[in-house]
């Protein structure tokens, strides 16, 4: 199993129908390929935890890396050990199957489990340690290859986006040649191994273009060169194992649009559905206050030097500062493009106002109106793309775990400055140089090998149907029911529509 985190599905299929990754272009001619879709791609994370454990989105709530923590108004992060989602590998322990697993996202070392097992060392930042089991493993890998390379996402000058260009294409080079050094220690009945690098690329470098040609700049290319390092790495993995059953995992792609996390505070204060109190209260602490008073450019600059939890801190402080909850009937949660809005319910927030049932549902109603109502104060077109319930994509009833409204944002690249609702203006300040661009919500699977027989493409699929199919993969039994229809269709076990 290896994977492509962020690595764009449209890129990946265009680049190999051009023969320009030919390690995927060949995993595409001899076997199927699927789309990821559904209510489990309602959140940008949370997407590979499905798919490792089969458990939904709306039981393991890893929907931002920082959560609302039940029971409570705080966000908390939340390490992937705790959201009850054990990945398919975990029925391995105490077994005699041998797995490599390296930088799986949103999972964890297993002890007991038979094998080399490394998290976090050439992962996309998660703000978790390098861990792994056996536990030497860390110290060994440093050894060998040298201290992890690190890379981040955060926008930066021209200079600073060569030098991180430079260091990402060197960490690829490094993490294949890890990974290739942890297969001479097989055989192993199961590998997984997820490059990380398309996802800080994507982001940092998709100002640039993603069209390899005639360059334009000295990163015009970026893209393209960090998933053709990637591509060159997957092939000199599969030549270690040849005869594999291979899977090839994207989680999603990336797409324009800028952050609107100031936009959704002030619609929901605007609007009156979040009430400040006139009295500040214990929440207000005197670093938040003078975070608060720097200026907005000098603020962006220190978020670019000071560690990336000071200032989460300093920021939920002051955005959560002196709430008036028995007035408040909708709060957001902390989110830079994917709105978060969450109904203060009473029996579930702590403080809750807002009865079950009728009244529930009526300020449902009035957000998603309200919210359908918003403008671009330039062009008077709307700026809502998209309004989703959770109770509606989970069904069941207000979700226990997840926002009521999950809110997208028109894409394109326009910083959104100014918007206007029939009752209000809604402003958001523009820090240094915000990313101009998030994810889309459109994942891939492509798969190949003498267990394989489908071929082409294969239709649509939830995460959740592929658990089964790693699990039969590796010789385990598959859980019966609806969960079976990648093993259905995959291997071809009896008839199957293939889209």
């Amino acid at each position: 199993m290896l994977g492509l985190d962020s690595g764009d599905p449209d890129l990946l299929l265009r680049w190999a129908g051009e023969g320009r990754l030919p390690t995927v272009a060949d995993l595409l001619e001899r076997g199927a390929v699927a789309r990821l879709v559904g209510p489990e791609m309602i959140s940008a994370h949370g997407i590979w935890m499905s798919l490792w454990s089969g458990v939904s989105l709306s039981e393991h709530g890893h929907y931002l890396r920082r959560p609302l923590a039940p029971g409570t108004y705080e966000t908390r992060a939340l390490h992937p050990s705790q959201a009850g989602a054990p990945p398919f590998w975990s029925s391995f322990v105490g077994g005699p199957k041998r797995v490599a697993i390296v930088d799986a996202p949103e999972s964890w070392p297993l002890p007991e489990l038979s094998g080399v097992q490394l998290a976090n060392w050439g992962a996309h930042p998660v703000g978790f340690p390098i861990s792994s089991e056996p536990k030497h493993l860390v110290e060994d890998a440093r050894r060998r290859f040298g201290a992890p390379i690190h890379t981040d996402e955060r926008q930066g000058s021209r200079w600073r986006d060569r030098r991180a260009y430079r260091r990402i294409l060197r960490r690829i080079e490094t993490k294949g040649a890890l990974i290739r050094h942890f297969l001479e220690q097989g055989p192993f009945d199961l590998v997984v191994a997820v490059f990380g690098d398309p996802h800080a690329a994507g982001h940092r470098f998709w100002k640039y273009g993603q069209e390899p040609g005639p360059e334009t700049s000295d990163l015009a290319h970026a893209v393209y060169a960090v998933f053709r390092a990637c591509d060159r790495e997957l092939g000199r993995i599969l030549e270690r194992i040849p005869g594999a059953n291979v899977v090839l995992v994207s989680n999603h792609g990336i797409r324009d649009g800028y952050p609107t996390g100031e936009l959704v505070d002030a619609f929901c204060e605007r609007l009156g559905y979040l009430v400040r109190s006139e009295t500040p209260t214990r929440t207000s602490r005197a670093l938040a206050r003078h975070w608060r008073a720097i200026p907005d450019g000098w603020r962006a600059g220190l978020g670019r030097i000071m560690p990336s939890a000071w200032t989460d801190r300093l920021d939920r402080q002051r955005r959560g500062e002196g709430i008036d909850w028995s007035r408040t009937t909708a709060f957001p949660i902390a989110s830079y493009y994917t709105g978060l809005l969450r109904i203060n319910l009473k029996d579930r927030e702590p403080l809750g106002v807002v009865e079950p049932g009728r009244d529930y549902e009526d300020v449902l109603e009035r957000l998603e109106t309200d919210l359908r109502q918003l403008v671009d104060d330039r062009t008077q077109e709307p700026v809502v793309e998209s309004v989703t319930r959770a109770a509606d994509l989970f069904e069941g009833g207000p979700p226990q775990r997840l926002p009521d409204l999950f809110v997208e944002w028109r894409g394109d690249g326009e910083f959104l400055g100014r918007v206007v609702h029939p009752r209000a203006t809604l402003t958001q300040r523009r820090y240094g140089s915000p990313r101009g661009n998030h994810h889309t919500r459109t994942g891939q699977v492509i798969a190949a090998g003498p267990g394989i027989r489908a071929r082409g493409f294969m239709g649509d699929f939830s995460p959740l149907e592929f658990a089964p199919l790693f699990l039969a993969l590796t010789g385990e039994p598959a859980p019966a029911g609806s969960r079976r229809r990648a093993v259905t269709a995959f291997l071809q076990e009896e008839t199957a529509p293939t889209g």
